[in-house]
């Protein structure tokens, strides 16, 4: 079986990223042949370590779509797309089309003014003509069906890599840290609030991300006014192995965000044996369900409760929860569990009825 991945492009330290290196990396081990096709070649540095995998240029991606079972697109809005779903019609070609989340209310409302003329004009046409939908949590698959969707659509989850087992973590000051994006969405202000309610001499918190808009400014002047200057630290963006050291020197890992199709860094920080706060914002009732976590609202008097309930842990108590986090992960959540699931997906598409004729999957009479 062969996938092509179609990506506009693949910045660091995002979701769509890792899914799609990891993925076509993970499917490649297994047999698999899979490209990627890039339109912005300028980041593509990053998708490196997918061994194996076929580096497609754009331009060839109309004349090729014959040697691949089936294209998976990634993302949504650029134009570009509309042309290869229209190549992908004429040869019936069956599409995969991963969400990442630009369907979630919240992405839809941030500059909808430039999106809804492109809404109209392709990519609701496009979505349309997709054999499957795929989101990341079921709550990604409600805001699919609220725009109208009729398509089968499938939920698998980003993964992540165990990380090697950490040793029992003894620090003068334990670390509580947020890692993502630094912008409103995420919540920060109600954590940073919620922080100075609690006041533990023993923790401090790390929040580690890429600014956006310089929010990092207003976070900075809200730390100060509320004298939180030596028990909140704003390293900046962290990546590869950098990112991996604040995961290892970390006792916990919260996510307070407003809204996210799935939160990869909570299965990540799980990955790392650390208990998570995350938000309800997120789709990770699961943590509360296995007890490696605490899922709360994500006002500033949820957040101090849950703060409260982290700190008044001890080690073997908190490294108890971390195992449990792990366990999770290991028989779900590993990128090879993840990729058979997908493969499945994939086959699906491929099978042949008794007669040996290929099953119509694609909508594109929709189109």
């Amino acid at each position: 079986m062969k996938v092509l991945h179609i990506v506009p492009y693949l910045p660091k330290a995002s979701g769509v990223t890792t899914f799609v290196v990891e993925i076509s990396d993970a499917l490649q081990r297994s047999g698999n042949d899979n490209a990627i096709a890039v339109k912005d070649w300028g980041h593509f540095d990053v998708a490196a370590s997918a061994a194996g995998v076929l580096r497609v240029r754009m331009g060839d991606v109309a004349a090729r779509l014959m040697d691949y079972d089936v294209i998976h697109m990634h993302g949504i809005w650029p134009p570009f797309m509309h042309g290869i779903v229209k190549e992908c019609k004429r040869r019936n070609k069956p599409i995969v089309w991963s969400l990442h989340g630009m369907l979630a209310p919240w992405a839809m409302r941030h500059k909808w003014w430039k999106k809804r003329l492109a809404w109209a004009l392709w990519q609701k046409h496009d979505l349309r003509a997709a054999a499957v939908l795929h989101v990341t949590s079921e709550r990604e698959r409600e805001w699919v069906e609220a725009c109208g969707f009729k398509n089968r659509i499938e939920n698998v989850p980003l993964g992540t890599n165990l990380s090697e087992m950490v040793p029992l973590r003894r620090h003068e000051a334990k670390t509580l840290l947020f890692v993502g994006r630094v912008n409103p969405v995420k919540g920060l202000e109600n954590l940073i609030r919620a922080w100075q309610v609690v006041q533990s001499e023993e923790w401090k918190l790390r929040i580690v991300g890429t600014d956006v808009a310089n929010y990092s400014g207003t976070l900075i002047s809200l730390v100060r006014s509320l004298a939180l200057e030596t028990s909140i630290e704003f390293p900046g963006p962290k990546y590869d192995d950098a990112l991996d050291e604040e995961y290892r020197n970390a006792d916990a890992l919260i996510l307070p965000s407003f809204t996210e199709n799935f939160g990869g860094v909570v299965v990540d920080a799980l990955a790392w044996g650390l208990p998570v706060i995350t938000s309800k914002g997120t789709p990770w009732q699961e943590v509360e369900a296995i007890r490696c976590g605490w899922w709360v609202e994500n006002d500033s008097e949820s957040l101090a409760n849950a703060l409260r309930a982290l700190i008044s842990l001890s080690d073997v108590e908190r490294v108890e929860m971390g195992t449990r986090g792990r366990e999770l992960v290991r028989s779900k959540y590993s990128w090879n569990a993840v990729a058979v699931r997908m493969k499945t997906v994939y086959e699906s598409l491929l099978e042949t009825d008794a007669t040996g004729r290929m099953p119509v999957v694609s909508n594109y009479a929709k189109i």
